[in-house]
């Protein structure tokens, strides 16, 4: 993920590791809540009470009222959360290693781990947002995602700003982003993370017009804050595209998704990503739909797992970060977490893939509640030769980095965010430091 703006990474020790190991650096701080970060424990629940608004009437001329009754909702957020990114090195190996190699992968370990999150929380940002725009609110077709030129890009940025305002969201509009907690939880401040397309044609409207912000855009190609905005470049947002099973799949349809092809059969479903077609369109996507939402798990007579050893590391990552919704009629959409623009394809006529988009974000810090319990550490095993239990083992150590987190978009925080589908035609794929 390409990341920029008045920033360093959310932690100093961080800072080495993203340089040494060109990983993408987390954009989920900018819109996270972490006050609660050291009072929960793992299965520990928060509960976050909201109440209804009183109304106003008018009282008797003898001082009579009305008792209006007030009802209390609760939301809960829980630590549940485990991720872990995990690798052995053998005794016999260590002996001719040494210590940064070690340190390089435990620092990628660690990488993994906030790519994971990052994709997480800007996937919840998403789903929770009260609010999204489209084409039809720039003179296009309802619905669709946003084409985005140098007449569309500055509008964007102002109709999402009209969006908040019409819905009473209170932020400091002068403030920057510090990244650094006890400063950035004090007020709310504005903050959008969009992709580097909608960036380029942003630039573009404002880089050749005279004046001193054309020179700055000219010589340093860096904006900062727009309309109040401050601005986040990501490759890492979420991706979507609407699927249309038009009629029936025909025997061998497939549909490819990065490096992996899904095949549609009329008959038993008998090789890794074997999808049972039915007699009829909505049975057939509702197939493929279960395997997408458990792609390691086969549904017997209905689909055929994936086996994660079998994938590409950049392949195993994305159907970790994969879903479709629930079939109608035949359509549902598929949402790719934490890659932004992705290539998905279809064969066969009955299969139609449309509205594919990115989607940028533009809302609020404090937009998401997030208890990051524990923070990414290594653990290193003991290296014991045969196991509990078992006649044989391994002479080697097990280094393990894993987290403990939480998160929740909780209603109020579901006004703070606007999300912006943006139309991916003639977009590149990120390219994924996946080595």
């Amino acid at each position: 993920m390409t990341f920029t703006g008045n920033t360093v990474p959310y932690k100093r020790e961080w800072i080495k590791a993203y340089q040494e190991t060109h990983y993408r650096q987390p954009v989920f701080p900018v819109f996270a809540d972490q006050k609660f970060a050291n009072e929960l424990t793992q299965g520990a629940s928060i509960k976050w009470s909201y109440d209804s608004d009183a109304d106003v009437q008018q009282m008797g001329t003898d001082g009579s009222y009305s008792v209006g009754n007030k009802t209390v909702t609760d939301e809960i957020l829980t630590v549940d959360q485990r991720p872990y990114s995990s690798f052995r090195i053998p005794a016999t190996e260590r002996i001719q290693d040494h210590r940064p190699t070690q340190q390089k992968w435990a620092q990628k370990a660690m990488n993994r781990i906030f790519w994971w999150l990052d994709s997480k929380i800007l996937g919840a940002l998403k789903t929770g947002a009260a609010s999204s725009l489209s084409a039809g609110d720039f003179g296009g077709t309802s619905g669709a995602p946003v084409s985005v030129n140098t007449t569309t890009a500055p509008q964007i940025f102002t109709a999402a700003r009209r969006v908040l305002r019409n819905q009473n969201v209170i932020y400091d509009m002068n403030k920057r982003y510090q990244n650094v907690v006890k400063l950035d939880t004090v007020s709310r401040y504005a903050a959008c993370d969009i992709p580097p397309e909608l960036e380029e044609q942003y630039l573009l409207s404002v880089g050749f017009k005279p004046g001193d912000l054309g020179d700055q855009v000219i010589r340093d190609g860096f904006l900062d804050k727009i309309f109040g905005f401050n601005t986040f470049v990501s490759t890492a947002l979420p991706f979507t595209a609407l699927f249309t099973q038009t009629g029936t799949p025909t025997n061998g349809d497939t549909i490819v998704i990065g490096g992996t092809t899904l095949t549609f059969v009329t008959g038993t479903p008998t090789n890794a990503g074997d999808v049972k077609a039915e007699t009829d369109a909505n049975t057939s996507m509702t197939n493929l739909a279960n395997f997408l939402n458990s792609p390691y798990a086969s549904i017997s007579g209905k689909s055929v797992a994936l086996t994660r050893s079998s994938l590409t590391q950049a392949d195993a990552f994305l159907f970790d970060m994969i879903s479709m919704s629930t079939p109608a009629a035949g359509v549902a959409t598929l949402t790719i977490l934490g890659h932004g623009t992705f290539p998905v394809s279809a064969t066969g006529a009955a299969m139609v893939i449309s509205n594919k988009a990115v989607h940028a974000l533009f809302g609020t810090s404090q937009s998401i509640a997030l208890i990051l319990q524990r923070y990414p550490n290594l653990d290193v095993s003991a290296g014991s030769i045969i196991g509990n239990g078992s006649t044989g083992g391994y002479v080697a150590q097990d280094f393990v980095t894993w987290s403990l987190a939480g998160w929740k978009m909780f209603k109020t925080h579901t006004f703070q965010m606007v999300d912006v589908p943006i139309d991916v035609t003639n977009f590149s794929q990120p390219q994924a430091v996946l080595y």
